[in-house]
């Protein structure tokens, strides 16, 4: 998958939702690894980044902005 570089925020790699979506294998419900624990407003999963990487990727609830706040 080609794609332009992502810009970087204090050290942070910023992706696209759709890596995010491919990573996840759509968000499957077989990645989730964690649910409104710590932090709460949303569900965790695992994925697998472009590259290999292993990475854990927090899909926020959409209703209300407090989890938008506190993440």
């Amino acid at each position: 998958m080609s794609r332009t570089p992502a810009p970087k925020f204090r050290g942070v790699q910023v992706f696209t939702y759709r890596e995010l979506e491919i990573a996840t294998d759509g968000f499957s419900e077989a990645n989730v690894i964690g649910s409104n624990g710590i932090g709460g407003h949303g569900l965790m999963y695992r994925g697998v980044l472009s590259d290999g990487t292993m990475a854990a990727i927090k899909l926020l609830h959409t209703e209300g902005k407090q989890g938008e706040r506190a993440f």
